[in-house]
């Protein structure tokens, strides 16, 4: 393919950089394995054995990519490899930040997403537009977002039930006014560093749109206690999938902060263990579909949390026999044996335990109390105890909710006992040996950009560190394959991450895994 060109008018191009297709005299179409080429003396076919690389692209393609034609305003467009046009692929939409308006289309791969592609090569799944916005703010112009859509639309074969928008400063607050102007249109969402733009006050309208959201706690430029107060209210709205939130010690708003977090795969967070595109990916407006991707992923991980969202999401789908077909899989999944294991959850504070599920709710605020016969996750009462170490929070923690964590209850979360100076926290009457995992789920509310909180842990030799300001439990920390002691004991050494200072941590749950 890459010898293969077509005449513009001025000089000979490479087909790729059109974006595969060429024009057959009223449209243009794309190139694709079985069609011909005319040689100096006969018609050539186009082979199946060369693969299309990935294209990322400012000019040529339909309309010489002008997503509106009325202003000849441009956008970056990603086709991925292999993309002959022809199939049905998911759409993500890039809205810059303000520095990258203009007519220059270069400027486009200034920052964000089309920064990491154009610049690492970064290999996407999805087709991708960046359109570039004259002037002004994204949030006055929801109308290009539309003509982008549209141009998508048009002249690529995109699956208009998994549309997604992302984008940072300025192009989150579009991404933010478009998905209030049009609740229902959207799959997914992913931003950075968002002003406030109504998303708090709009939370029932858009609670049961997925998203992500990352915060530096020093961004000078966006107020931390807006976007605060935005996932508060969404987390509180109990929507059909917690918003993911990361608020970070020292970022600042610059692409260091959404770049390195969110855009660029090799050294952003992960997200149900996986990277932003693919987090998308499992979602659809078709819910049935939605539903069957986070069954597949929870298959593919064997990993009990992710099997809950799916039991979650699963459950609330209308009676169908594509409901039953997945309940089923889940059923399947449940009794194999990564499911089958005994389970213990711990929720630390004096609220009452969730309506659903069995947790053992650790009350008591006095230091070195135990707790005996815990109940497991089927309600059954066990000889296991625990040794909870330091005080309680005095206050229930704000922006927990309702709604599912992880596909735990959010009640389990409401409150938080402190993880202060050196503590061992204990699990006693464990089969002497048992191979157990460890889930620690960190929790402490805070907009400080200078006060650092989070947990170290030591278990089974093996030290860890929350990473982020853990703002509403979405990141987690587990020990796998750890061992109790020949009598029966497993010793969490549990300390705040930066014991040096005077900054606490803090957890709401533990979850305790005997595999053996």
């Amino acid at each position: 393919m890459s010898n293969l060109k077509i005449y513009i008018g001025s000089a000979w191009v490479d087909i790729i950089d059109r974006s595969g297709k060429v024009f057959n005299g009223s449209a243009w179409v794309p190139v694709k394995p079985g069609d011909h080429v005319r040689g100096s003396t006969s018609w050539v076919p186009i082979t199946s054995g060369i693969s299309l690389p990935q294209r990322f692209f400012g000019t040529g393609g339909p309309n010489d990519n002008m997503y509106d034609v009325a202003s000849g305003q441009r956008q970056y467009t990603l086709l991925p490899g292999g993309d002959d046009g022809t199939e049905l692929l998911p759409l993500w939409i890039f809205l810059h930040g303000v520095d990258q308006g203009g007519t220059d289309i270069n400027k486009v791969l200034e920052d964000g997403l089309p920064l990491v592609i154009s610049s690492t090569g970064q290999l996407m799944k999805c087709r991708g537009a960046a359109p570039q916005l004259p002037s002004g703010s994204w949030s006055e112009r929801l109308d290009l977002i539309d003509s982008c859509i549209s141009y998508m639309v048009a002249n690529y074969n995109v699956d208009q039930n998994r549309i997604y928008l992302c984008g940072l400063s300025d192009g989150a607050a579009g991404v933010i006014a478009k998905i209030i102007q049009q609740p229902t249109r959207f799959a997914a969402y992913a931003i950075s560093s968002p002003p406030a733009n109504g998303m708090a006050a709009n939370a029932s309208l858009i609670k049961d749109i997925p998203g992500i959201i990352i915060q530096g706690l020093q961004d000078q430029r966006v107020g931390v206690g807006n976007v605060a107060a935005a996932v508060d209210a969404l987390a509180a709205a109990n929507g059909r999938i917690a918003p993911l939130t990361q608020f970070h010690y020292d970022g600042d708003h610059s692409y260091l902060e959404w770049n390195q977090h969110l855009f660029n795969f090799t050294t952003a967070a992960n997200f149900l263990g996986l990277n932003v595109e693919d987090w998308m990916l499992l979602h659809s407006l078709g819910r049935v579909q939605e539903a069957g991707n986070y069954v597949t992923h929870a298959e593919n991980t064997q990993d009990y949390l992710h099997y809950l969202a799916a039991d979650r999401l699963t459950g609330m789908l209308a009676a169908s026999s594509d409901k039953t077909a997945l309940e089923a899989r889940l059923a399947t999944l449940k009794s194999a044996q990564q499911y089958g294991n005994q389970r213990i959850i711990l929720a630390f504070g004096t609220s009452a335990n969730p309506a659903t599920g069995n947790y053992t709710r650790i009350s008591a605020t006095d230091t070195g109390t135990t707790f005996t016969n815990l109940v497991d996750s089927d309600g059954n009462a066990t000889a296991i105890s625990f040794v909870c170490q330091y005080t309680q929070w005095a206050a229930d923690l704000p922006g927990a909710g309702p709604g599912s964590y992880h596909g735990l209850p959010g009640g389990v979360f409401l409150q938080s006992r402190r993880v202060y100076a050196s503590n061992t926290w204990n699990f006693t009457g464990l089969p002497a040996g048992a191979t157990c995992r460890v889930d620690i789920f960190p929790y402490y509310k805070t907009e400080s950009g200078t006060a650092h909180y989070g947990v170290t842990g030591t278990i089974g030799g093996v030290t860890k560190n929350s990473v982020d300001d853990v703002y509403n439990v979405l990141n987690y920390l587990t020990w796998d394959g750890v061992a109790a002691d020949g009598s029966g004991v497993l010793s969490m050494a549990l300390n705040a991450q930066y014991p040096a200072s005077s900054n606490d941590g803090g957890l709401c749950a533990i979850m305790l895994t005997i595999n053996s």
